[in-house]
Parts: C-alpha cells; sequence; structure tokens
C-alpha cells in the first residue's frame, strides 16, 4: 500500500498567489487552484478547508514576509521614523510581479468584511508607528507614507499610467520630505533610503 501523497502547503499558496495576481481575484477558487497546481480538489481542501482560511493564510504569509523585509531594511535602526522610511523603500523596491501579487491579494480580502479587518490592522500599526515620530517630522512622515500608499494603489491596480513616471525620481523626493529642510549628518543617508536608490536606479 503506498504511502499517501503530501501535499506542500506552501507551494499551493504560491499557486494562489500568482493566479490571483494574474487572473484576479474572483479566479481564487479551489478548481482554479487545483487545476493550476496539478493537484486534486480534495489536495487543496485538505490544506485550507474553506476559501475563507486560503485568504487568511495568504494574508498571515504576506504579513509576515514583509515584517522579514522591513526588518531588514531598517538593519540596526529602531526608531519609528526608520519604519516609515524601511516601508517606502521596500514598496518602492518590490518588482511588477510582488506588486501585482499584493494588489490582487488586497483586492481579494476587499471582498469580505471579515479579511479588511485585518487589512484595517495592519494600517492602523502602520499609523501607531507615526503617532510615535517626534512631533516636528511627525507631519512630514505620514505625507511620506500616504504618497507612498497612493503611489502603489494607482500603479497596481492600473489606475493611472505611471510608464512616463521614474519611480526613482518620486521616492527621492519622499525620502527627501521625511528628512525636511535641514538634513543632519546622521540621519543624511538612511540604510533604507539607499537601498530604494539602487533598486529604482538599478
Amino acid at each position: 500500500m503506498g504511502r499517501k501523497k503530501t501535499i506542500d502547503r506552501d507551494r499551493v499558496l504560491d499557486v494562489a498567489e500568482l493566479l490571483v495576481s494574474q487572473k484576479g481575484a474572483a479566479s481564487l477558487t479551489f478548481d482554479s487552484i487545483a487545476q493550476a497546481a496539478g493537484i486534486s480538489k480534495g489536495g487543496v481542501q485538505s490544506c485550507f478547508a474553506s476559501k475563507e482560511i486560503l485568504i487568511e493564510s495568504l494574508l498571515m504569509r504576506w504579513i509576515a514576509q514583509y515584517e522579514s523585509r522591513i526588518s531588514e531594511l531598517r538593519a540596526d535602526q529602531a526608531t519609528p521614523m526608520s519604519a516609515v522610511e524601511a516601508h517606502i523603500a521596500n514598496t518602492f523596491g518590490e518588482d511588477e510581479l510582488a506588486g501585482a501579487r499584493t494588489a490582487a491579494l488586497l483586492a481579494a480580502l476587499l471582498q469580505s468584511p471579515h479579511h479588511l479587518g485585518g487589512i484595517i490592522g495592519w494600517y492602523e500599526k502602520r499609523i501607531q508607528e507615526i503617532e510615535r515620530i517626534p512631533v516636528e517630522a511627525r507631519g512630514r512622515a505620514l505625507l511620506g507614507f500616504l504618497a507612498t500608499e497612493g503611489f502603489f494603489f494607482l500603479k497596481n491596480f492600473g489606475l493611472v499610467n505611471t510608464g512616463s513616471l521614474d519611480a526613482g525620481d518620486i521616492a527621492r523626493d519622499i525620502f527627501e520630505l521625511l528628512a525636511g529642510p535641514k538634513r543632519d549628518s546622521e540621519n543624511g543617508k538612511h540604510r533604507a533610503a539607499a537601498s530604494v536608490r539602487r533598486k529604482a536606479e538599478g
């Protein structure tokens, strides 16, 4: 008697992410995932009992990956401002496919009030971090964060043609906004800023 085939849960999530980024949130069904993954529908259900659990798993994995990237970009910087700078660097440093996958996942989450709460909570955490920034820089940090999110949504939801826009220039403008009218030597070149410049211009 042969051993029961083990389904790779992470591979199923990979397929689901790719599927939703290519065909939209409506394509996220067990049948379509099973076909794309080359397994049975029952195999998908053995990993995720419902579509809601699948979407929640996608969200939890995305959050974990995001936190890992932010920690890497912040390095030894533990200030609230460094979290904002790392978020901006991460957003502008994403490749086209990663941005499309994130946008598609958000579109899927927006269809469910239950999962929408997870996104609201994620944004609340970002705002709470900004509120910990000293008052003289807090407004600039908030504007920089909102500008970054605006660029992300406009670009990845196809709301504007960003082909003529230079992402590197936009990123530099945002970092200059965060730095304020006077940039001292300690904060002159944060690692997150250097990272986004390399990625945006490379």
